[in-house]
């Protein structure tokens, strides 16, 4: 979006080979900087490569800029409505899968393990924040009292055998 939006705004000075190269510099950048993420390179990478295509596609037609930023502006809105049926997907899919995980097994172990697993993977974690999942927090925050109710559970037993030896000792 960040370099449509600069496409947009320099459109009378620049072209989308510059734009490209903006892209590409950046990255350079970046990287020699070593301030990039392994996921922000993917980032880079996927809009380089994006940003490319699209020229190559465009470098041999004779088209005024704004034509072509036109052009560049609808790939890019296919892109973004491809990512977000994604997202849908995936978000259907969550919801099935805890469906399914409550339908069979409520909350017993089996649902204890899966969200584990949930909270262990990044990608995971990451995408339920960004897109949210209602049951995700529900079993979640289930899943959080038990360990606390645990916590508490075990804080009593240690204070009740110190207090047993205590009386046990004479004090």
């Amino acid at each position: 979006m960040k370099y449509m939006v600069y496409y947009r705004d320099n459109l009378a000075n620049i072209s989308l080979k510059a734009v490209c190269q903006k892209a590409e510099n950046d990255l350079e950048s970046a990287r020699k900087a070593e301030l990039l993420t392994r996921n922000e390179e993917k980032t880079f990478l996927r809009v380089n490569t994006f940003l490319e295509n699209i020229w190559l596609k465009m470098e041999g037609i004779t088209q005024a800029e704004c034509d072509i930023y036109e052009k560049v502006k609808e790939a890019f809105s296919g892109e973004a409505d491809g990512l977000e049926k994604q997202t849908e997907t995936v978000s259907q899919t969550l919801q099935n899968v805890f469906d399914f995980m409550e339908a069979a097994f409520g909350d017993s172990q089996e649902m204890v393990a899966f969200i584990t697993e949930l909270n262990a993977n990044f990608y995971s974690i990451w995408f339920i924040r960004e897109n949210g999942s209602d049951q995700y927090y529900r079993h979640n925050k289930g899943l959080l009292f038990d360990d606390r109710q645990k916590l508490i559970l075990g804080q009593m037993e240690e204070l009740e055998s110190t207090m047993k030896r205590g009386i046990t000792d004479g004090v």
